[in-house]
């Protein structure tokens, strides 16, 4: 099964702040998970060959994510493999940001590749959890 998520959301920020605290590590702690997941750990080398690792406390349990960006284009656009340690499949981020006439931009994210569609509807809620913070972040 490939099953998959695709959110739309407007964040009141440009495309340039948006695009660096999707890619860096000093924000990424900020808005990843939103409120119910915390970064323990973070690295990043957010370029185009670079790899991500990131330590994500679940129910008191350090778990890692990890992958490799495909394309790194800043402002426009990321593109990323996604794996949670453990896991036999692996997945692909793409996140595409457009600006708005009002300045803000609006972020697509595309997430591909899920095993089942339990796996998709548990990392459904957990983008949405982080682009709402994200949009928190971005506008202060």
């Amino acid at each position: 099964m490939n099953a998959a998520i695709s959110i739309h959301q407007v964040i009141p920020a440009s495309r340039e702040v948006v695009f660096d605290h999707l890619t860096s590590a000093g924000s990424i702690p900020m808005w990843f998970g939103g409120p119910k997941l915390t970064i323990a750990q973070c690295h990043i080398d957010a370029k185009t060959g670079g790899l991500y690792r990131l330590g994500v406390e679940i129910d008191g349990e350090l778990r890692w994510l990890s992958g490799k960006f495909k394309s790194a284009d800043r402002p426009d656009r990321l593109m990323y493999s996604f794996q949670w340690d453990g896991e036999l499949d692996s997945s692909s981020v793409i996140i595409l940001l457009t600006s708005k006439p009002d300045g803000s931009t609006q972020i697509q994210l595309i997430h591909t590749g899920f095993a089942t569609s339990t796996a998709r509807d548990a990392q459904q809620f957990i983008w949405q959890d982080s682009l709402d913070a994200l949009t928190v972040l971005s506008s202060t």
